[in-house]
């Protein structure tokens, strides 16, 4: 029996839907935490990094960096984050930790109330069970950022970007090929056959891409990659083929 899935979305964002039905509908993985909400509760921030899941949607706003990786939500303010508003959402991603926050009136005052999920801690069963991810948030496959993810989330296959892109480009992927009858999409109806096997769906990723973005430039320019569970970072060439990069 397969584990579930789950969605972490700061927002209704289509492409979290697509995600959704694509590992229900196509590979038959149960229901595990859907969150899609653009201003969402700690307790409702923190069930997500509790529940255990094989794959895991993540969309947000988001910036990489060397020591952290952010996720935010519209309301932040990642220029000045004092003066996000109440409902504005930040989470900071750490090598070994998660600060999970949620700006509220504190002593008649709004500001950052925090919640942790540690590696070494109870909870956080996210990180003993995953298999595959997609960050859908933009350039969160950067060199800086992704020894971070592998750490905090432990070694598994990563999909995502290195450049900066829009929800738009996800839901072309993830969406239902309209010329199939059923639930298939572009991705998922590549990575069915073969869910378990993380190589089967990296190459999904790539097809996937390739098929509704139809060059390999369009494919670079929003930086469409993977990591696997040996930490190599894959791109597409120029030619379309899959490297190292």
């Amino acid at each position: 029996m397969s584990l579930p899935y789950s969605v972490l979305a700061l927002g209704t964002r289509a492409d979290a839907g697509e995600w959704e039905r694509g590992c229900s509908k196509v590979l038959g993985q149960t229901r595990g935490v859907v969150l899609r909400k653009a201003r969402p509760t700690l307790d409702e921030l923190e069930t997500v990094f509790d529940t255990e899941a094989a794959w895991l949607y993540v969309g947000a706003h988001s910036m990489p960096g060397k020591k952290a990786a952010w996720l935010f939500n519209d309301l932040f303010d990642h220029d000045a984050p004092s003066r996000s508003p109440e409902g504005a959402v930040l989470l900071q991603l750490f090598p070994t930790n998660a600060q999970l926050m949620r700006y509220q009136p504190v002593s008649g005052k709004v500001g950052p109330v925090a919640r942790e999920r540690r590696v070494d801690g109870r909870g956080f069963a996210l990180r003993r069970s995953l298999r595959v991810s997609l960050w859908a948030g933009c350039a969160l496959l950067q060199p800086d950022a992704i020894p971070i993810l592998r750490s905090l989330f432990r070694p598994h296959l990563m999909l995502g970007f290195y450049n900066p892109v829009s929800s738009d480009a996800v839901f072309e992927v993830l969406k239902r090929d309209p010329l199939m009858a059923d639930e298939r999409t572009l991705f998922f109806e590549r990575a069915q056959p073969d869910p378990e096997d993380p190589k089967f769906v990296m190459d999904a990723w790539f097809t996937g891409a390739l098929h509704a973005h139809q060059t390999p430039e369009k494919v670079r320019k929003f930086g469409f990659a993977a990591v696997d569970a040996k930490g190599e970072r894959w791109v597409m060439s120029a030619k379309g083929k899959v490297q190292r990069g």
